[in-house]
């Protein structure tokens, strides 16, 4: 199957064109007309995701957030970023991005892993329901804050949860935002949810959050969007006849923030 007919399925499966005005899905480094070896799925590319295609003999990385995100005035190899897309091209090497046309597609799937049930889109499209950012749900019954907490942490398989809020308050009813929600904080106060879960917090959030009477639960952006590379194979397998080659989920990529705790 050529890289290209590859291409134009995740274009028909993720809508690159239902994308944020900010974003750059679709393809970033393209040989259409190669046919794929094996494919490497990632959620960034760096040099050691590089490295492993390399190795692994793929010819063809998907990754989630786009190698190339703003506009490039040129290329220098002596530039570690310039170096890693020249390096790509050096080792042909395509490379195809889904990021919020991803998000879009897949609103309820962080919901449905923490065990949210009833979710409805937290902010669906205009022309679908279904299409949107986030979720808001509820869990089967009032759950104390930080027995929820060590149900995420073990859901999540994740090293640390960062939090604000009180540890003996009952959560019900919650807005999942995969990613950097930040900006959905207010919102979802004003929709009355016990807790807002998402990524990419910082100081003024949490004392924003106190202010609303709003607990949140920080689970890191690796943390909440690493199950999306197993998201997109799974679609890879349902819509492609891809038999002469493997479909490789990254095993050298790693959550770059460390949480240091002196014991």
């Amino acid at each position: 199957m050529k890289i290209s007919e590859i291409c134009t399925v995740l274009d028909r499966l993720y809508l690159f064109g239902a994308q944020e005005e900010y974003d750059n899905s679709g393809p970033q480094i393209l040989f259409e007309d190669e046919t794929a070896g094996n494919i490497l799925i990632a959620l960034d590319i760096d040099a050691a995701v590089l490295e492993e295609a390399v190795v692994k003999k793929c010819n063809l990385v998907i990754t989630h957030h786009p190698l190339i995100f703003n506009p490039l005035k040129s290329i220098n190899y002596s530039d570690k970023h310039g170096r890693l897309i020249a390096e790509l091209v050096l080792n042909k090497i395509s490379v195809i991005s889904v990021h919020t046309c991803l998000d879009r597609k897949y609103p309820l799937f962080l919901g449905e892993l923490l065990g949210f049930r009833n979710q409805t889109v937290f902010e669906p499209e205009i022309s679908s329901d279904a299409r949107g950012y986030g979720s808001i749900g509820y869990l089967s019954g009032k759950t104390v804050f930080s027995e929820f907490l060590k149900h995420m942490k073990t859901r999540l398989n994740s090293d640390y949860i960062l939090y604000s809020g009180d540890e003996s308050r009952l959560i019900n009813k919650a807005v999942i935002i995969n990613g950097s929600g930040s900006s959905f904080l207010k919102k979802s106060a004003d929709l009355n949810a016990d807790l807002l879960i998402t990524a990419d917090m910082k100081f003024h959030n949490a004392k924003e959050a106190e202010l609303y009477g709003i607990c949140l639960a920080d689970i890191g952006h690796y943390d909440s969007e690493k199950m999306f590379k197993k998201i997109i194979k799974n679609d890879l397998h349902e819509h492609t006849k891809l038999d002469d080659c493997s479909i490789i989920l990254s095993d050298e990529e790693k959550n770059p923030i460390k949480v240091y705790l002196e014991m």
